[in-house]
């Protein structure tokens, strides 16, 4: 019986006799029958094909066969890693784009298993930004909770592997999140503590502040203190970074004023928190232009709330930064005269 090898040419079926000795150049498809079988591979050849009897395009890599990976030189793996990346941009775009609070908890709870933690991080920020700490329904309840379950699961399993797929500000975004919903997972807060503070440096100054902002809330809810040896690194790594900032004149007052308030509400043993506090009161003498009413009357705030811990402390600090900026806390109720 004669074999055939059928194409498509201007739209008619042509028929091309095979020898019994050619091969198909056919490549298997979705619409192919069983009993076809993919073209070999030559040595060298950029390219993969399925190793298997199911349907599959033709695009799909199968990264359990060894001979496929040793016959493409690491292709097969090079495809996948491609796949998946474009798999997670289309993710996030699709995120980003979300017209309602029920398109985007359709699009998480479509897409939650095939996310990377950029993709989390912007789920939850997202999230936040759309419901804030009002009541939810059911609804937003069970997706929330897919969410976190998720976003705790592979942050732990990354920081177990020691990888570095959760970066440092995938974790503050998610913690802000967090605090803004007002959903405190103390094992949550405590891997997210630590991913940031394994490359501090790393974070933007408003990410550092957005850390130390959620971290306060976090204390705020806790009638006894939680995390102290988390805190307690976060206050000491933060103290470094704000020092060490290179960008630092760049950095909008304002949000050097939220760090300041921020870390007198932090409940923390030792002279770290003070040490913090009087650093960035340094560091907004020069941005005094910058400060509106409203932001003088937020530094008045951090220094009574510090002052209740420490007030020898905060009387000393008013002098000194008095001397430098008058006008930083001339409204203060606790300025000694």
């Amino acid at each position: 019986m004669t074999k055939y090898h059928i194409s498509v040419k201007a739209t008619f079926l042509e028929f091309v006799p095979l020898d019994a000795t050619s091969e198909s150049p056919l490549r298997r498809c979705r619409s192919c029958s069983p009993h076809w079988s993919p073209p070999e591979i030559e040595k060298g050849k950029r390219g993969g094909g399925a190793s298997d009897s199911t349907a599959a395009e033709t695009e799909d890599v199968v990264l359990n066969s060894s001979e496929d990976t040793e016959d493409c030189k690491g292709q097969p793996q090079v495809l996948y890693k491609k796949h998946r990346s474009n798999l997670y941009r289309k993710i996030n775009k699709e995120i980003s784009s979300a017209y309602c609070t029920q398109s985007l908890l359709n699009i998480i709870d479509r897409s939650l298993g095939d996310m990377n933690a950029v993709n989390l991080s912007t789920s939850i920020h997202r999230l936040a930004r759309a419901i804030g700490s009002h009541e939810w329904d059911p609804e937003v309840s069970r997706v929330l909770d897919r969410l976190l379950d998720a976003i705790e699961h592979q942050a732990v399993s990354e920081l177990e592997r020691g990888a570095s797929k959760f970066s440092p500000r995938c974790a503050t975004i998610i913690a802000w999140s967090c605090a803004t919903l007002q959903v405190f997972r103390l094992r949550l807060f405590s891997v997210l503590m630590t991913i940031s503070l394994q490359s501090l440096q790393s974070c933007q100054a408003y990410e550092v502040t957005n850390l130390l902002w959620a971290v306060a809330q976090l204390s705020k809810q806790s009638p006894e203190p939680v995390l102290m040896r988390e805190v307690q690194e976060l206050i000491t790594a933060s103290t470094s970074f704000f020092r060490d900032c290179d960008s630092l004149g760049q950095v909008k007052a304002q949000v050097l004023v939220s760090a300041l308030v921020s870390v007198a509400d932090l409940t923390v043993d030792g002279p770290s928190q003070a040490w913090l506090f009087q650093s960035l009161c340094e560091m907004l003498v020069p941005k005094c232009p910058e400060l509106s009413f409203s932001s003088k009357t937020h530094i008045v705030m951090a220094f009574q709330a510090m002052h209740g811990r420490d007030s020898h402390f905060v009387e000393r600090l008013i002098e000194s930064v008095s001397e430098l900026c008058p006008e930083l806390i001339g409204v203060s109720p606790l300025r000694t005269s």
